[in-house]
């Protein structure tokens, strides 16, 4: 009686190595794209006053490496370095009334004794709050109304997406190519 052959009893097979080669060499250009075009959304994206982003956001965009967790899955990340850029996640996302929560958060003063901001205008607030020599208005604690989110890297993943569904039937047709044997029937000539 024939024994039934699991996947397991395939991976020494040429077709396994040369599809992980071609999935692996695939995912990297396309999460390579997909970090490029987030780092370009992110050079380009305007708040809703017209401001640019900061700029370290797109400084602390990276690519990690594939990765097999078996069975035939292989992921690949998209990092981005929230020590590099924190306030990443707020312009991805929106934060305080403008995001996910939908209210205000407090800011409290932690490295210093109190908040200090630079008021050119009369303060609607009174002097009170004003150092006269230099100028600064300064609190113990702010409630802020958060950022608007202007997402650079979901619209990055979203334009690629077909790409990658493309990519992925791409690698499997190159592999099944290169380790298919061709077999040509000639057939006898009639006498």
């Amino acid at each position: 009686m024939p024994r039934y052959r699991g996947a397991e009893d395939f991976l020494g097979h040429p077709f396994f190595g040369d599809f992980e080669s071609q999935i692996v060499k695939y995912l990297t250009q396309v999460a390579n794209k997909i970090a490029d075009d987030a780092k370009r959304n992110a050079e380009t994206n305007r708040t809703y006053k017209g401001n640019p982003l900061p700029s370290v956001i797109a400084d602390a965009i990276s690519v990690g490496s594939v990765e097999a967790s078996g069975h035939g899955r292989y992921s690949i990340s998209i990092n981005v370095d929230l020590e590099k850029a924190p306030m990443a996640r707020a312009y991805e996302y929106g934060s305080g009334e403008r995001g996910l929560m939908g209210q205000d958060y407090p800011i409290i003063a932690k490295n210093a004794p109190a908040l200090a901001f630079l008021w050119e205008y009369p303060s609607p607030l009174g002097r009170k709050y004003i150092t006269p020599e230099d100028e600064f208005v300064q609190f113990q604690k702010i409630m802020h109304p958060g950022v608007e989110a202007v997402p650079y890297l979901q619209p990055a993943i979203d334009a690629n997406t077909d790409i990658v569904t493309k990519g992925v039937l791409s690698a499997l047709h190159k592999a099944i190519q290169n380790t298919t044997v061709k077999v040509v029937y000639i057939e006898p000539e009639k006498t």
